[in-house]
């Protein structure tokens, strides 16, 4: 269970540390534990917690600046993340001891079969159906299904759920609200936006309660037609002309042998990651400096801070008031805050760091730049610019960084034979394969 808590926080961060759900930690909150320990003496008197401890550095109110949400552009992606992906003023070496050079990697870790990359292909392909292609070089017309991101706003301010990319919508439907669906009728598809007005109908709340806020409010939506999507009658032929048709733009292959092979390194890296990240939490020794801890709790503050600009707040306050929290910065934390579940994150990612530290690996521009595709950024942002801008430069390098910290460990691991299958193993099978068909 730590392992998938573990990997839980590093990829629902997509780059950092996840924000949970409210409501859901307020429900568990109503159980007896109340973060502390008993002192170990058979008295009624209790001792606070390491947690309890680590709350009071927060105060039980709202500071005035982290009140006001009129000027947060609601980044939390990169807080306490230098330009190079590293914690800012932390020298991870000096908190880490870990032997990484010579890891033995089992033999099904490092060796990638053609069922794995028909698995990788197959999901990208998924994304990709040969029964449909992209149109770009005309206006969209009632009825077709067309590809478009937006970003919403009320008098300027984002709103909860009100930003996507990607999403298949069907022009001149109600499919979304008002007319929306109608004005992007004779537009083309285009790098250029267009602004779409609608408003929201006056009991557009009903059955959601969360978006009362929402109701009978003007809201501007800053739309881009990606692509118009024309369905054929039979699937095309999967060959080296629709890879280079549907592919190459994201992944940037322009044959069947390229996207092999590039499905083949995706299915590499995300085996031995894994292996490693396993490997690192079982074995590595850091000492967790409390700066970091820190960090990664104003991370959890300003990643609500954010959900409350989405939801229309403009005061921290009123909005923690609204979710039940009256004590705080404090009281969000002591109902939001994993503080065992972010000490192992913690831990990885100070040996991850250490690891680069000492190896003097760094994640350059062009390593983000080449990352962006080989890692499939693209199919979630449209170009490089536009991830950068939504998470930051500190953000993205630390994950690059990571990743080649990663490859780092593979080129200097010892790769373990393909174990043979004894005799006695093959009877073992045999006498469990014939037990199982017993009643």
């Amino acid at each position: 269970m730590k392992m998938k808590k573990l990997l839980s926080l590093l990829l629902a961060t997509a780059m950092l540390v996840s924000v949970l759900s409210l409501s859901a930690c307020r429900d568990e909150d109503e159980s007896d534990d109340n973060g502390y320990e008993e002192n170990g003496n058979g008295d009624d008197e209790t001792e606070p917690s390491e947690f309890q401890e680590f709350l009071l550095r927060f105060p039980d109110y709202v500071p005035e600046e982290y009140d006001n949400l009129e000027d947060f552009d609601g980044d939390s992606h990169s807080v306490g993340i230098d330009d190079n992906g590293h914690w800012i003023d932390i020298t991870a070496s000096d908190y880490v001891t870990f032997d990484y050079i010579g890891i033995e990697v089992p033999y099904e870790v490092h060796t990638v079969t053609e069922q794995d990359i028909d698995i990788q292909v197959h999901g990208i392909l998924h994304h990709h159906p040969l029964n449909r292609i992209r149109i770009t070089d005309r206006a969209v017309e009632d009825g077709d299904l067309v590809s478009i991101d937006f970003a919403g706003s009320i008098d300027g301010v984002a709103f909860d759920g009100g930003t996507a990319q990607g999403a298949y919508v069907t022009a001149g439907t109600p499919q979304f609200i008002d007319d929306f669906l109608w004005q992007i009728i004779g537009h083309y598809p285009s790098d250029e936006t267009i602004d779409i007005y609608v408003t929201f109908p006056e009991d557009y709340s009903e059955g959601r309660p969360e978006a009362e806020h929402l109701d009978g409010q003007e809201a501007l939506f800053v739309t881009t037609i990606n692509y118009i999507v024309e369905e054929l009658p039979e699937d095309r032929e999967f060959n080296d002309e629709f890879v280079e048709d549907e592919l190459s733009e994201i992944w940037g292959w322009t044959t069947i042998e390229e996207m092999r092979e590039g499905a083949r390194e995706v299915a590499l890296r995300a085996e031995f990651e894994g292996f490693f990240t396993e490997y690192i939490v079982e074995n590595a020794v850091a000492d967790v400096p409390d700066s970091l801890m820190e960090t990664f709790a104003w991370q959890v503050i300003d990643g609500f801070r954010g959900n409350a600009v989405a939801m229309g707040y403009t005061s921290f306050t009123e909005y923690l008031s609204d979710q039940g929290v009256e004590t705080g910065l404090r009281g969000l934390l002591e109902a939001q805050f994993d503080y065992e579940g972010h000490l192992e994150f913690a831990r990885f990612q100070l040996t991850l760091q250490a690891i680069a530290e000492e190896a003097e690996i760094e994640a350059t521009l062009e390593d983000m730049e080449s990352d962006f595709r080989t890692r499939g950024w693209a199919t979630q942002w449209r170009d490089f610019d536009t991830l950068i801008e939504d998470v930051g430069v500190p953000a993205v390098a630390q994950v690059v960084m990571q990743g080649k910290v990663f490859e780092y460990l593979f080129e200097n691991a010892e790769l373990m034979e393909q174990q043979e299958s004894t005799s006695d193993d093959d009877d073992d099978d045999d006498d469990d394969s014939d037990n199982s068909h017993e009643d």
